[in-house]
């Protein structure tokens, strides 16, 4: 018997508050329904004609009070896996992480490949000991 587990309607949100906001800017949103491995959809920008210009964004999509952490100064960080930030800035494609807070229904963002290019310890392969995620800051 398949089950619809509690924390597919919170998922939904992100994913529709995305879509919403890419279509208000008139741009195109796809989202990836099918096994993803760390992207759940891609950004086409248009060009002032309508036209698509095959440029596009990947992102990754995370939704869900559970994401939400505050450090002292109220910004929000997102502690990711290693596997997925590297995943992330080797891909082919700019990527974008962006938190969905359902409470506020807003989003915060960051562009994964910028900020690693500007934290390159990040990739580094020694960490402390029992560390297995990386924070990444929020905008």
């Amino acid at each position: 018997m398949l089950l619809y587990e509690a924390k597919m309607p919170t998922e939904d949100f992100g994913i529709t508050f995305v879509h919403y906001e890419v279509a208000s800017m008139d741009f195109l949103f796809r989202q990836q329904p099918i096994h993803d491995f760390g992207i759940d959809a891609h950004i086409e920008t248009v060009d002032t004609d309508g036209k698509g210009t095959g440029r596009n964004i990947a992102v990754q999509i995370k939704s869900g009070n559970s994401y939400i952490k505050r450090n002292r100064n109220g910004e929000i960080l997102y502690y990711a896996e290693k596997r997925h930030i590297q995943y992330w800035s080797t891909h082919s494609l700019p990527v974008i992480l962006i938190i969905y807070d359902p409470d506020a229904k807003k989003g915060y963002w960051c562009d994964v490949k910028g900020y690693v290019s500007r934290n390159p310890t990040l990739l580094e392969e020694q960490k402390p000991k029992g560390s297995c995620s990386e924070r990444v800051k929020m905008r």
